[in-house]
Parts: C-alpha cells; structure tokens; sequence
C-alpha cells in the first residue's frame, strides 16, 4: 500500500517524503502493550493510505470514541486535518470530506481543493453541524456534479429514511440540492 514510503517502527508510524525527510507520529505512549486500539483512549496513528497520484498519505487516529483524519502532503510532509473520509474529483485537484461520524460527528459536507502542499475548503455546506443537518455519502463524482445519499437520524441514532441529493458547481459556486422528503427528520 505504501510502496516503501511509510514503516513502523515499535510506537512510531515513519511517513517517507519525496524531499528525503520523515514526519514521525508517536502513539499514545501510557498504553499497555499490545492495547493501542479504542479502550482505556489509546490510540496508534494508522496509515490508511499512500496516494502518490494525489501526493497524500491518509492518515486516522482513532481515540476512544472518534477519530482524527489527516492528510500529509508526500513531498513536504503538510498536514491537513479534514472531518472525513476524502473522495476526489477524477482530476484530482477537490475532494469533497463528509463527516459521518454519527456519534461526534458534525455531519459537515465539504469540498476541498488542493492549494501548494496542502488543502483548504472551498465550500462547506451552510447547515453542516445544525440540529437536523443531514448526514451523507458520495455516491459519484463526475465532472462539476457529485452525486449524493442523504439520511438523518432518528432519536434513538439509527438512520432514518435516505434520500438522493446533488452538489452541482455553476457560475455561482457550489450548492447543494436535494429534495428532503416530508417525514424525513
């Protein structure tokens, strides 16, 4: 997966960059040995991916309950701390990050774009993190249209009903549209 880029070292995840030098992330050092997973707020960096075509390595650091995801650049080791799982753009150059963290989460819709050694939003959805906000997936990104699912959730956490919605990028910038369903929460 990382091609020889990333190693682990006992408690230290080594990220390889391009210019020769390493980012070094240390786990939680008072975890008993061999409990680095989500009891007692342990945690250990995870390499969840090397993107070379997109110079990222994916980065999650799971805690208790919640998780960090950040992403570094390969070549100069920036770190971008982004609220969810990224999906690019075919060209590369936006992903769009959806918190779905349905526990701590925000539930926040963003598209970034990717800006020298890192990335920044361009647009995040206005509602994101209101009571009610909806909750979503990308289904399909193709070219200035990602197509969307969409849910909320009932009072007792599970999903509620789900419904399509579409980010659609014009002259006027991004904007989501959806038709939300009458006995959606």
């Amino acid at each position: 997966m990382s091609q020889g880029r990333a190693e682990r070292r006992g408690d230290t995840l080594i990220l390889h960059l391009k210019n020769g030098k390493g980012v070094e992330l240390k786990d939680d050092a008072s975890c008993p040995e061999g409990r680095k997973d989500f009891e007692a707020n342990c945690f250990a960096f995870r390499l969840v991916a090397h993107m070379p075509s997109r110079h990222f390595f994916f980065v999650e650091q799971p805690f208790y309950e919640g998780h960090a995801l950040l992403l570094f650049d390969d070549r100069t080791g920036a770190r971008t701390k982004i609220g969810g799982y990224p999906s690019f753009a075919p060209s590369g150059d936006r992903f769009v990050a959806i918190d779905t963290d349905e526990g701590y989460g925000d539930g926040s819709i963003e598209i970034w774009v990717r800006k020298g050694d890192g990335a920044q939003v361009e647009w995040r959805y206005p509602d994101s993190g209101k009571p009610g906000s909806p909750f979503a997936r990308v289904i399909r990104w193709s070219g200035n249209r990602i197509d969307l699912d969409l849910w909320t959730l009932k009072n007792d956490g599970s999903s509620d009903q789900h419904w399509p919605g579409a980010m659609i990028h014009d002259t006027a910038g991004w904007r989501l549209e959806t038709k939300r369903p009458q006995n959606a929460k």
